[in-house]
């Protein structure tokens, strides 16, 4: 571990615990480990804080408000702020990362988000992203394979945590959405997306993902849009796509199911039949009808 950084908030814990915590140290950010759960033990960090919950936790407390928290988000925390965790009885195994951002490093890139050095946003946020995530596993990949012997490269995935954690956090640039045709580009990638994957099993989460929005902001978005869900508008490309295959007949409707991105031909069918009127086998018959119709 790096000496003399974080120590404010290492000399808070037993140093049993810090002994057995995995520690990730630099210049800028310091990500912890821990093996338990600290109970009773009042801590102020003097940094900016973000908690990810990998399992099941106990109430954390910041400040007089107390938190419950679910698998999969996280704590954000400011500088100055009481945090302590209330004992709890047969209490979980310690599953979480603790992320310590130095003051310096966090206001540089609050100021290109929001042109504010402070950003006011205590409590819990929402689901933390796998791009979050990521960007923390690479940093301690980086201190753990070549330690601090690349200062750069530690500082550039530093900049990288904290601009994904603004991410995470749905915090909003001042340039976001500022011209009315900024949504109308947003929506106009993210159709081009589906159309280009209709085939495959696109979720909203990697569509949110690619744009880098929250998935409740992107679906009201798009909705105001379109007039539809995002989900509605996938489906209608692939029965518009499926239409086209079972016009040429050269595809059975297992073929065309999956060329489409149907979970399976029964998926399909009934998808298509709630859409169409009509199920996938009778549309075929009666473009094929009618073609023959035509030629008589």
């Amino acid at each position: 571990m790096k000496k003399h950084s974080f120590e404010y908030f290492l000399n808070h814990i037993p140093k049993d615990e810090v002994s057995r915590a995995q520690s990730f140290v630099g210049d800028s950010i310091g990500i912890f480990q821990p093996k338990n759960y600290l109970f009773d033990v009042k801590v102020i960090p003097e940094e900016y804080q973000a908690v990810l919950l990998h399992g099941n936790t106990p109430a954390v407390k910041i400040g007089k408000k107390e938190y419950f928290c679910r698998k999969g988000s996280f704590l954000f925390i400011e500088p100055g702020m009481e945090v302590m965790v209330p004992r709890v009885e047969n209490p979980p195994a310690g599953n979480f990362t603790t992320l310590l951002v130095k003051k310096e490093l966090f206001e540089i890139i609050s100021l290109e988000f929001t042109d504010r050095e402070t950003l006011k946003h205590n409590g819990i946020m929402n689901q933390f992203s796998w791009y979050f995530k990521d960007a923390i596993e690479r940093y301690k990949c980086e201190l753990l394979n070549y330690g601090h012997s690349h200062p750069m490269m530690i500082h550039s995935l530093s900049i990288q945590i904290v601009c994904q954690l603004f991410r995470d956090m749905q915090v909003k640039t001042p340039q976001l959405f500022q011209k009315p045709g900024d949504e109308s580009a947003l929506i106009k990638k993210a159709i081009e997306y589906m159309h280009d994957l209709h085939n495959c099993s696109i979720t909203l989460n990697e569509i949110c993902g690619m744009l880098y929005i929250s998935p409740s902001h992107f679906q009201r978005v798009f909705k105001y849009h379109t007039g539809i869900s995002p989900y509605q508008y996938l489906i209608d490309i692939r029965i518009k796509r499926a239409k086209e295959m079972l016009s040429k007949n050269n595809h059975s409707l297992s073929e065309v199911a999956s060329l489409c991105g149907f979970i399976n031909q029964a998926h399909f069918s009934a998808v298509f039949k709630q859409r169409c009127g009509v199920s996938p086998s009778s549309y075929k018959k009666s473009i094929f009808n009618a073609c023959a119709g035509w030629n008589n």
